[in-house]
Order: structure tokens, then sequence, then C-alpha cells
């Protein structure tokens, strides 16, 4: 088994996609994320419900496209009228504030319920800004 991991190791050390990846993991994985929703869109869409729960994805968004730093979004799945349905905040590589989240929240309008707020973290949300 050890011979066939050195070999995957060395053909990853032989891809500069890997090399890429390396160096700023955040925007590797939103990148990613937007390419992934935008390509497969059934299977982005099974994904958040594998994620978040069965129904967590809006019922009526049936087509929708996503862009990158939309209103300063790292993912925002927008519907076929444009509007903002699912907010994803990436902070894979450094730490969530509530205050910035709060901020996203305002800026796609507080009486919107039918946008889902999603924060991809590996540390506990912190208070300080």
């Amino acid at each position: 088994m050890s011979t066939k991991l050195d070999t995957i190791k060395r053909e990853l050390q032989k891809s500069p996609l890997f090399h890429l990846s390396l160096t700023n993991k955040e925007l590797f994985h939103s990148n990613f994320l937007a390419w992934f929703g935008n390509t497969y869109k059934f299977e982005f869409k099974k994904l958040i419900e594998e994620l978040l729960g069965q129904g967590s994805w809006p019922a009526d968004v049936l087509d929708y496209k996503i862009d990158r730093e939309f209103m300063h979004f790292d993912i925002c799945v927008k519907d076929s009228n444009n509007n903002p349905r699912i907010v994803i905040e990436n902070k894979v590589k450094s730490v969530p504030t509530q205050g910035q989240l709060d901020r996203y929240r305002n800026d796609v309008g507080s009486n919107n319920n039918s946008c889902l707020f999603i924060l991809l973290t590996m540390t506990k949300l912190s208070s300080a800004e």
C-alpha cells in the first residue's frame, strides 16, 4: 500500500495545480467550490443537502449561478433573478468574526429570510473584530 501512496505523492509533486492549491488554501477552496457549483449544478445542490440536511436547498431555486466576491461574499449562489440565495463565507484558513457575518446578513437585507448563510470554518467563531 505504501508504494501506491508514494506513487501518488510523487505525481502530486509534479502537478502545478497541486502547488497552486498550497499557496492560498482559502482562495483555492472558494474558487474550486464556485467552479464545482457552476459546472456540476445537480451535484452541488446534493452536496449542500448532504451537509445541511434534506430540504436545506431553497426549494424555489431551480436555476442558479455562482459568483465569487459578489458584494464581498466569498461564494454567492444567485437565483435566476440575480438575487443572493445562498452565501458561503469561507474561513478555512482565517478566523471568522460575528461582526463580519452580521454585516453580510445586513448587506443581503435583514428582511430577506430566503437567503441561506453558510460558514465554512475549522475554528470557533470570534466576537472580536
